[in-house]
């Protein structure tokens, strides 16, 4: 396919835009649509421009994503370059007969794109504050009993972007669990404004789109103190609990995915896990317990008392 055949394509997408959208998208959120854009999902996250020099192109304000038609055709069918521009050519064929563009699986992860942090995570990171116990995201995490991280770790920045508003944020620097000088990704919690809950948006915790998040870790604990135990957990404020309650070092493994494949690590002889109490939790306890005992090292798994809780919710009921 030619340049002038890829514009041409382009072109006829853009006159399509708003069909296609819905096409792939879904009906759009007719409450936050207006004459010159449509928004989809059910905060209108979702932007498509319909008028003007930028008709055509699309912006995902809660995943840092957006382009034009065949960008978004790629990113919701899965779809490398040439096999997005030749299903948008099948459709263009009849758009209002056109079958049902097949969804994505639920467990299906997006693509890997930056094999560290982007220039624009590393950006973001850069320009954010040291929590301290009188801003919002310190009000925040000491009224969850949460300990205060260290900025190497977790920092927070006064307004970031969601959807059409802006909210604070927490900031988590995700690292290689084998190598704390590679940096995977960012773990973003936005906040409400004055610190006494997560933001009402539907999903208050986010990683950066496109970065690599397995064998990842929040060092809320540098690694000059990991000597000969550490602590692990999922969540960032079950991690930071365990820190208030004197527990340490401790690290934040984001998901139990990552839990369960956390790696068996050299001069480490003991490995405390402090699991959430649901399925996923537990078995995710188990797998990296089983690990590190094969390889002859301590392993213990640390429960909340009530199903459904992790540490952070025993520890603010207690």
């Amino acid at each position: 396919m030619t340049d002038s055949d890829l514009d041409d394509l382009r072109a006829r997408l853009r006159d399509h835009a708003g069909q296609l959208a819905e096409h792939l998208l879904g009906a759009p959120n007719l409450a936050q649509c207006s004459r010159r854009e449509l928004r989809f999902g059910s905060k209108g996250a979702v932007s498509l421009v319909l008028t003007g020099d930028k008709a055509g192109l699309w912006c995902d304000h809660s995943a840092d994503a957006g382009g034009d038609m065949l960008a978004l055709i790629q990113r919701e069918l899965r779809l490398d370059f040439p096999a997005a521009a030749r299903w948008a050519l099948a459709w263009l064929g009849d758009p209002g007969r056109h079958a049902p563009a097949p969804r994505r699986p639920a467990n299906d992860h997006p693509p890997i794109e930056h094999a560290a942090l982007s220039p624009w995570g590393r950006e973001l990171w850069a320009s954010a504050r040291p929590i301290t116990a009188d801003c919002i995201a310190g009000r925040y995490l000491l009224g969850r009993l949460c300990a205060l991280p260290g900025p190497h770790a977790v920092r927070w920045v006064p307004a970031l972007r969601y959807g059409d508003s802006e909210f604070p944020a927490l900031l988590g620097l995700i690292t290689d669990a084998q190598d704390a000088d590679r940096a995977l990704n960012l773990h973003r919690t936005w906040l409400a404004p004055d610190g006494s809950g997560k933001a009402p948006v539907d999903r208050p915790r986010l990683l950066l789109k496109g970065h690599r998040k397995a064998g990842g870790v929040i060092r809320l604990s540098g690694d000059f103190d990991v000597t000969a135990g550490l602590g692990i957990a999922e969540g960032l404020e079950t991690s930071l609990t365990a820190l208030a309650a004197g527990w340490g070092p401790v690290w934040c493994c984001i998901d139990a995915g990552n839990v369960g494949n956390f790696p068996v690590l050299p001069g480490i002889e003991a490995l405390t896990v402090f699991a959430d109490h649901d399925q996923a939790g537990r078995s995710a306890a188990d797998k990296v317990a089983a690990r590190w005992a094969a390889a002859g090292r301590e392993a213990r798994i640390l429960l909340p008392p009530k199903p459904g809780d992790d540490l952070n919710d025993w520890a603010r009921a207690a």
